[in-house]
């Protein structure tokens, strides 16, 4: 294989309808800061799987990189499978927050999945650099990588014997604005298609360590901002381009730091003078700072809701999954704000958590309903790999009784290199 092509797929389900309608942010990053360090290799980025299929069938590819979620986890895995039939020697690398953390757990879900050749994880981005150079240092030769069972950074893998490797794991980027925008440098224009939604990151990490996610691990404790500047220039840069109604903000606390409220100032100018975007999807509002969640409701107007989110109520519950809620006075105060600026505030609760029952569901639903909260939604408990929530520790102290459901959408029939699948995401 003489070419040097890096494909980078943040695969969507397509079976029934489109499942994840949103422009492939994450892996867009590690695509945007490796072509800064490698210029000379050739990158192009996937999120549709006829795509990237009809691109496998007509090009060598050197490596295959992968976002790996719950719900595309399978479908990858299926490319993957396929492209070691078409291309024995083309290299695959998984990575994101689906990949356990305990070692015994890593060693048994890399061993469930052999087309995987290597699993990053934490940021990936100098991690991916660094593992691409140790594949080049041995001609890409996965065999010979593995066989020597060399340590690359934020990196796991079987080696030859099937024994678990693992790299140490790299701090956290301080500096954000390392990463060249992947907007700004045009890596993202085709999928200005009318069918994804963009997303704007403003900040990574999270100071909270609710065990139900993924953010809640140590390791993602320390908060990091992109340059405000370089948000603003994202959203002109968007708004000149968007061809559909929303604007995804994919920040787990949006609201948690100051210039979060100049960014909802520069996106209500924006919706004063052009009326996008329509609404704004949130990955999560700040759980603290609620005076600043009203002032961003008040620059922003019906395009947001406001979040008071408290997954439960009851002190119990709480503490086994180590977190705290404001006082519901703080709640109740921000409910009657929002309002007052025609802005919608939501709660959500999550059913099933470790130590909860019907009766502590419902009280807790009740008790936001008293606070006069808008909108309620209400979740099933999920253990999503990769949390502490889901880890063999917590599985055992807290006796899980546990089954298996199929994720909305995420199903379909794929066809790479002649090769026919069908997949459905279930957890």
């Amino acid at each position: 294989m003489t070419d040097n092509t890096i494909v980078f797929a943040d695969l969507t389900h397509t079976g029934k309808k489109l499942d994840a309608t949103f422009m492939p942010l994450a892996v867009s990053y590690i695509a945007s800061y490796f072509k800064s360090q490698r210029p000379d290799a050739e990158v192009e980025l996937f999120k549709y799987p006829t795509d990237l299929a009809t691109y496998l069938a007509a090009n060598d590819v050197r490596v295959a990189a992968f976002s790996d979620y719950c719900w595309n986890e399978r479908l990858s895995l299926g490319f993957a499978r396929a492209i070691k039939k078409m291309s024995p020697r083309t290299v695959t690398i998984f990575g994101g927050p689906n990949c356990p953390y305990d070692p015994a757990e890593i060693a048994a879900f890399l061993g469930e999945r052999p087309g995987v050749d290597f699993y990053v994880a934490g940021e990936g981005e100098i991690a991916f650099v660094e593992l691409y150079d140790a594949l080049a240092a041995v001609d890409f030769d996965v065999a010979r990588l593995k066989r020597a069972g060399t340590q690359v950074s934020n990196t796991r893998y079987l080696d030859g014997d099937g024994q678990l490797v693992c790299g140490p794991m790299l701090p956290r980027m301080n500096d954000l604005d390392v990463i060249p925008s992947p907007y700004l440098s045009g890596m993202m224009d085709k999928f200005f298609d009318g069918r994804l939604t963009p997303m704007i990151q403003n900040a990574r990490g999270c100071p909270y360590s609710c065990t139900f996610c993924h953010d809640g691990l140590e390791y993602m404790t320390k908060y990091r901002r992109f340059d405000h500047g370089r948000i603003c220039d994202e959203i002109d840069y968007v708004k000149d381009r968007k061809k559909g109604p929303a604007l995804c903000i994919v920040d787990d606390n949006f609201g948690i730091h100051k210039n979060d409220l100049a960014v909802a100032k520069k996106i209500g100018a924006i919706r004063t003078d052009t009326g996008w975007p329509n609404f704004i999807s949130y990955g999560g509002t700040a759980k603290n700072n609620k005076e600043r969640i009203v002032e961003i409701s008040r620059e922003m107007g019906d395009a947001i809701e406001a979040g008071a989110s408290v997954q439960s109520t009851d002190a119990d519950v709480l503490a086994s999954i180590k977190r705290s809620n404001i006082s519901t006075v703080t709640i109740s105060d921000m409910a009657r704000k929002v309002a007052e600026n025609g802005v919608t505030s939501f709660t959500e609760n999550i059913l099933c958590l470790p130590g909860d029952t019907i009766e502590k569901h419902q009280h807790s639903v009740y008790e936001m309903m008293d606070l006069d909260i808008q909108d309620f939604k209400l979740f099933q408990f999920i253990l999503l790999p990769g949390t502490e929530a889901a880890s063999t520790a917590h599985r055992e102290k807290f006796a899980y009784a546990t089954a298996w459901r199929v994720f909305p959408r995420c199903f379909g029939h794929y066809e790479v290199g002649g090769e026919r699948f069908s997949v459905a995401e279930a957890s």
